[in-house]
């Protein structure tokens, strides 16, 4: 049994979902047939990416500002910023508190780790609101879960089929 865990985005569709390793392909045709219209996969191994951004930018108590994040992204402190009044990312260690200095917003390794990916997703042509789906899944809530059981009983379907 393959132990990756794959990150699916449709950038045509602006849907996001998670498919175990084994069922990946499964579940892939499973949504396609469903769509019923074309399909822009873009697929990312998510315990791959998780340890290739440790190796890049250390442990996982580590925490960022706003330019180190836009520097792992890719881009700059603006982009960061709207990414943050969009709700795409979140400054769990310290959130904007206003204007000025001694309010700089700081990121969790978390955080960072999702900034990245999303500037990968979004440098591969998937929307704002493909990231956000993203967004989601990997900042996990009650969405998520119903999305990754969702994915779970696509893929198992598939597997049944």
């Amino acid at each position: 049994m393959n132990e990756s865990v794959w990150l699916v985005c449709d950038r045509l569709n602006s849907v996001a979902f998670v498919a175990d390793g084994d069922k990946l392909q499964e579940a892939q045709a499973f949504y396609q047939s469903r769509v019923h219209r074309p399909v822009g996969f873009v697929v990312a191994d998510l315990p791959f990416l998780r340890q290739r951004f440790r190796d890049l930018v250390g442990p996982e108590t580590r925490t960022f500002n706003r330019a180190e994040v836009a520097a792992v992204v890719g881009t700059n402190k603006p982009v960061i910023f709207n990414w943050v009044q969009d709700g795409l990312i979140r400054p769990s260690i310290r959130p904007r508190r206003g204007p000025g200095r001694g309010n700089a917003m700081e990121f969790s390794w978390h955080d960072a780790f999702v900034a990245a990916v999303l500037g990968t997703l979004a440098r591969a042509g998937c929307n704002v609101k493909t990231l956000g789906e993203v967004s989601k899944l990997l900042y996990g809530g009650s969405k998520t879960k119903r999305k990754q059981a969702e994915a779970e009983r696509v893929a198992t379907e598939a597997t049944i089929r």
